[in-house]
């Protein structure tokens, strides 16, 4: 059987290059990357490793709940003290 027809079996690495091109390596048996790509890696295993992996995702925090919860209150401060100076400016003229 030709490997084209095998829809599991991947001919190229799944990663980009630097330059954003498709990695031309071909996989490790059994993976979707070559082993220059993390294709021996097998993960986290321990609850550590995996809190660890979870945490490193959050680069500068920007997207945590908290801080999206923050973000929101100052844009609801924000447009309540627009609305409050356009009603002011309403009663003078």
């Amino acid at each position: 059987m030709k490997p084209k027809e095998i829809p599991h079996e991947i001919l190229f690495c799944n990663a980009k290059t630097r330059d954003g091109t498709p990695c031309r390596n071909h996989p490790l048996k059994g993976k979707t990357r070559c082993k220059l790509h993390g294709g021996m890696s097998t993960g986290a295993k321990t609850p550590e490793g995996k809190e660890r992996q979870r945490l490193a995702i959050l680069k500068d925090g920007q997207y945590t709940r908290e801080a999206q919860e923050k973000r929101k209150m100052f844009t609801d401060f924000h447009k309540a003290c627009m609305a409050l100076i356009m009603q002011m400016s309403v009663i003078e003229n």
